[in-house]
């Protein structure tokens, strides 16, 4: 009886020291908990990206005002640059997808985006970027989609963007694109959608668009483009929308 009579004492003892917190202890996590990520220095020393890759970025941040972006978030702020506003990355730690559009992005394409090989979207519409379209983006060979409607981009187009096969979409419209188009186009056969309207194209129309048989758009209107319509285009049996006049 004297034993159970101790063993019970104890026991409520030991319940009594644990409520009181005089016993176990529980940690306080807020102070010991370690931050999801650090703040940026240089792109040499985060992790998460290839050097290059950050480079590219950090490129883009710079030639296009990143500081006045509409949105901006982390930006060369954390060493954690998939968690970018706007930044999209594969598994394995490569930038698949850069989506700014209506983002106030003001200046130049920057030519070092070449060094994001296994990017395959590319979406700065309706911003403020100006200068040429870098000659680079035809090494994208991963590219699907590229998306540069509504800035100021002026120049040729560049016959390089033929090499980007795998480009399912292809839009350039609404902005100051002078020259012809570039005849190779007609090699990239996964198009869907070619949109060079509202430009200041001139030339004709290359017959070799006729083997994108997989468009279903072609816009070409609103530009200075001279000659006949090439019977070829007939052959879109997927085309949906053909735009060659003046105002949509």
């Amino acid at each position: 009886m004297k034993t159970k009579f101790s063993f019970q004492w104890i026991m409520h003892a030991l319940l009594i020291l644990f409520i009181t917190g005089n016993i176990f202890s529980i940690p306080d996590q807020s102070v010991s908990a370690k931050p999801l990520f650090a703040p940026f220095t240089t792109c040499a020393s985060q992790t998460q990206i290839p050097e290059l890759e950050c480079d590219a970025l950090a490129a883009l941040y710079n030639n296009t005002d990143g500081t006045n972006w509409t949105n901006n978030i982390d930006w060369l702020q954390t060493d954690t640059p998939c968690g970018w506003y706007g930044v999209s990355c594969n598994g394995d730690g490569n930038v698949i997808a850069l989506t700014l559009p209506s983002n106030n992005l003001t200046g130049n394409i920057p030519p070092e985006l070449d060094n994001l090989t296994y990017l395959r979207d590319i979406d700065f519409y309706n911003n403020h970027l100006n200068g040429s379209i870098p000659s680079e983006l035809g090494s994208l060979l991963q590219l699907r989609n590229l998306r540069l409607s509504s800035n100021q981009l002026t120049g040729e187009i560049p016959a390089a963007l033929s090499d980007l096969t795998q480009l399912v979409t292809l839009l350039l419209d609404h902005n100051s694109l002078t020259g012809s188009i570039p005849s190779g186009l007609a090699d990239l056969l996964q198009l869907t959608s070619l949109q060079l309207y509202a430009n200041q194209l001139s030339g004709s129309i290359p017959p070799g668009l006729g083997n994108l048989t997989q468009l279903t758009d072609l816009y070409l209107g609103d530009n200075q483009l001279t000659g006949p319509i090439p019977p070829e285009l007939g052959a879109l049996s997927q085309l949906n929308i053909l735009h060659l006049g003046n105002g949509r």
